[in-house]
């Protein structure tokens, strides 16, 4: 009785201690983490940590029109539709005119959202002044005469500051995702100003529970966060690099280039800055509040995400007389990752490096042109499932006398094992004479134990590519195929435990295992069994038995279009081994 009461005492004073901890400790830290993440988003551009590169902080005291609600002009465009706020001149609702969120194609996709949606998301342009001189804030009310932002017809917008500095820009739009903003101050505040340009686009922490498709979240084969090109050098940090220390409220990585871009980019949309190309610039990728894990172990979680990235640039000042105007002209991308209007974008008007936007991995050289490939054949045979198979087909019959080369290597080394086998029974207590032994008997049988895996090695690089390419193409999302398979971009929908859904319940996502994952287990032990084990060793032929089965289960949530490219190069693999293995036979 005693022991029992001994337990419970324990397991109270445990319980007490953990709620404690998360009043006392954690909640404290967390409405201190949000405080300062609320005070530094409301600051347009905050000042560097190097004093070096510190940004002026645009002096702009609170008026009267802080109050005034939203005014805003449309944007038309045949791939983008949404709304200009006039004030603050800010980018804030823009929707992807040729993408739904679902198959049903009933709500386009979200881009751009006002700092009242659940996930902020918004561009802005604008001049950082050196002194006294006030500049248009976040809650100017901007004028115009215009009401429709065109491909046809661009919109400009005013602002006077009441010292004789007016603020003018002339906003323009093509017919895809480039936007051009004209930026010119007229000065006749009767003495000289110096003004630097600059533009951010500020992101709240992207929700995954928000998302509305599994596929679009962000995933670690992709990159998702902040990234640029300055200089010719490309930059790059995901949103949790960018929280390599929760403890401090602000952290940055802080670039010099001429030219290039920075943006926030997702798996399938990007927003992008593009100063003048021949524009100094000092950029910035920014985190802001944290998302701290409270709780203790085991139990540890993130309650509250207080986390806004941003990435901004200011470029080389801007001196401008009494009675003289300053200019300065940008662009900004905000669409799809569509890669022929990024390619194009890069001839004109100039955007360097614009393709890598695209995150095509390590083997970039090879991925992109696998890429062109495959949107081509998409576009030729009209089912990118289809396009899939014959781009697998392709591929694996280039690389079929590499192959080749490894399946016979792999042969006689199976072939000699035993022979091996009994020289490492008879010398086993000799190394050095083992390794003599060893080395003569491969010159007198003509083997070359590398020569099964250099062909091997040829052929990752390959095989990477195409499956780096199946996941960031864009053509793939929503992509029919045949049947039930109405969209190639997410995992196969039937599953055997609901008997491909004559069983009418719905099972957790560990229970889950489509028709495709179950030919993609079948083909790959198929394989598997023609291929030659040059081992002898039980507990390896063993494992190598199972492989096939653990990797249809562990890889049944990838999305379906990889999994037909994963049949595919499967039963082609097992073709080529037949044809090779009838070689002996025919002479």
């Amino acid at each position: 009785m005693n022991e029992q009461k001994n337990l419970i005492l324990a397991v109270s004073l445990s319980l007490a201690v953990l709620l404690g901890y998360h009043y006392f400790v954690d909640r404290p830290q967390l409405e201190k983490m949000r405080a300062e993440a609320l005070a530094h988003a409301a600051v347009p551009l905050p000042a560097k940590a190097d004093a070096a590169m510190q940004t002026p902080t645009p002096i702009s005291p609170p008026t009267a029109e802080t109050e005034t609600p939203d005014r805003r002009i449309s944007i038309t465009t045949p791939s983008v539709k949404g709304s200009l706020n006039l004030k603050g001149a800010r980018f804030d609702d823009l929707q992807l005119v040729k993408y739904f969120t679902t198959l049903q194609h009933e709500e386009n996709v979200t881009l751009l959202s006002p700092a009242s949606a659940a996930e902020p998301y918004y561009i802005e342009q604008g001049w950082l002044a050196e002194g006294s001189v006030r500049t248009p804030n976040t809650v100017s009310i901007w004028t115009t005469d215009d009401k429709t932002l065109t491909p046809a017809s661009p919109v400009t917008l005013r602002w006077n500051n009441g010292e004789g500095v007016v603020f003018i820009k002339t906003i323009s739009v093509d017919e895809n995702y480039l936007f051009t903003v004209q930026q010119r101050v007229e000065n006749n505040s009767g003495h000289a100003i110096t003004l630097y340009p600059y533009a951010r686009i500020m992101r709240i922490h992207p929700d995954e529970k928000l998302a509305p498709r599994k596929a679009d979240r962000p995933t670690p084969m992709v990159m998702t966060g902040l990234l640029g090109v300055l200089g010719g050098e490309y930059h790059s940090a995901k949103y949790d690099q960018l929280t390599q220390k929760p403890e401090q409220s602000e952290e940055s990585q802080t670039y010099q280039g001429t030219g290039g871009w920075v943006g926030v980019t997702d798996k399938y949309w990007f927003t992008a800055l593009v100063p003048g190309t021949q524009q100094q610039v000092d950029a910035r990728f920014v985190r802001t509040g944290a998302a701290p894990l409270i709780g203790m172990w085991p139990f540890r979680h993130v309650e509250h995400d207080t986390r806004d990235f941003q990435t901004d640039y200011r470029a080389a000042p801007v001196t401008i007389a009494a009675g003289a105007n300053g200019e300065d002209t940008s662009h900004f991308f905000a669409g799809a990752k569509e890669m022929k209007w990024l390619d194009a974008y890069e001839k004109n008007p100039g955007i360097a490096r614009f393709d890598l936007a695209v995150d095509f991995g390590w083997f970039y050289i090879i991925t992109k042109p696998f890429f062109y490939l495959l949107a081509w054949l998409g576009q030729h045979v009209g089912n990118f499932g289809v396009a899939i198979i014959l781009f697998t087909f392709l591929a694996r019959g280039a690389m079929f006398p590499v192959a080749a080369q490894s399946y016979r290597s792999m042969q006689k080394m199976k072939i000699a094992s035993p022979k091996m086998k009994e020289l490492q029974e008879k010398y086993k207590n000799d190394p050095t004479k083992l390794q003599g032994e060893m080395m003569a008997f491969y010159k007198r049988e003509k083997l070359n134990p590398m020569a099964g895996c250099l062909p091997m090695l040829i052929q990752i690089p390959v095989f990477l590519s195409l499956y780096k390419v199946l996941y960031v193409t864009l053509e793939m999302r929503q992509a029919p195929f045949f049947g039930y398979l109405r969209d190639l971009s997410i995992a196969d929908p039937s599953n055997i435990f609901t008997l491909f859904g004559l069983l009418p319940i719905t099972l957790p996502a560990a229970l889950h295992l489509g028709l495709l994952p179950i030919l993609m287990g079948i083909t790959s032990w198929l394989q598997m069994r023609m291929t030659p084990t040059p081992t002898a060793d039980a507990a390896q032929k063993q494992m190598f038995a199972l492989m096939p089965w653990m990797m249809m289960v562990m890889l049944a949530g990838l999305p379906a279009g990889l999994m037909l490219y994963w049949i595919s190069s499967n039963v082609l693999g097992i073709l080529q081994q037949w044809l090779i293995r009838r070689e002996p036979q025919k002479k």
